[in-house]
């Protein structure tokens, strides 16, 4: 009985180990010759490392193990682990590092930080970014396909043109009885926006904190989030069109 005792508590202090230790290796991580793993931070450098060869990747990912659930207090610039193939990440661990915090599948739980200034020390890494804008989906893949080619290239955050609101850019109107408000503005607008695009691809605001810092004592600044093609294509004699932005896509390349 004893004996029996004594089994059942080894297997329970196993499974309660096995719990308590997970690691960021999984059936679900694909490594490939074309695999990467990286860890950037805005904030903490002594903490970013590069790993790019497959048998290595593998073994510090198997090393890179966390604990059981674990709340946290927001924290601005945590350490991004990323698992990038071919440029492109496919995989994305959040590491919080005051509150010991690495973020799996959507949860948190105890990490030892370490761990990654260990990594920083065996593959130390240098980088820069490069913004860019593309206009179309077409132009950013063909650009993406040349960077392939490039030795220094790392990965790859693209801009995301499945997003209908793409960019955003403003309408100055002249006070007036017609334009009286920004709601007056706002009716006005959709009369006319409903021509060029459905009324899910595009959004008209006004914020009193933002806008309203814009206008003069003769004007309202509207802004408008949609498509490029929708900016080129709005035309009236009423509004003075300013202040187009695109969304970046940014390019991680060895320094």
């Amino acid at each position: 009985m004893h004996k029996q005792t004594t089994l059942l508590l080894l297997l329970f202090l196993l499974a309660n180990l096995s719990y308590c230790q997970m690691s960021l290796y999984s059936d679900s991580v694909k490594v490939s010759d074309s695999t990467i793993l990286i860890a950037t931070s805005s904030q903490y450098k002594q903490y970013e490392f590069c790993v790019e060869k497959t048998n290595d990747i593998i073994k510090e990912l198997k090393r890179l193990t966390y604990g059981q659930e674990k709340q946290y207090s927001y924290e601005k610039g945590p350490i991004v682990i990323k698992l990038v193939t071919k440029g492109k990440i496919i995989k994305i661990w959040n590491v919080h590092l005051l509150s010991s915090v690495i973020e799996v599948e959507g949860k948190k739980y105890f990490f030892d930080t370490t761990l990654l200034s260990t990594l920083h020390k065996k593959f130390p890494v240098k980088y820069f970014i490069e913004e860019k804008v593309f206009t179309s989906q077409d132009q950013q893949e063909e650009y993406y396909l040349n960077l392939l080619k490039d030795k220094t290239f790392l990965y790859i955050v693209p801009h995301d043109f499945e997003n209908e609101w793409r960019e955003k850019f403003n309408l100055t109107f002249k006070k007036s009885k017609t334009f009286s408000s920004p709601l007056a503005i706002a009716n006005y607008l959709d009369t006319i926006l409903l021509k060029i695009a459905p009324e899910k691809k595009y959004s008209i605001s006004y914020s009193p904190f933002v806008d309203a810092k814009k206008d003069s004592v003769n004007e309202f600044t509207m802004t408008v989030y949609s498509m490029y093609e929708l900016y080129t294509n709005f035309s009236d004699t009423n509004a003075k069109k300013s202040g187009l932005t695109f969304y970046s896509t940014y390019i991680i390349k060895k320094q």
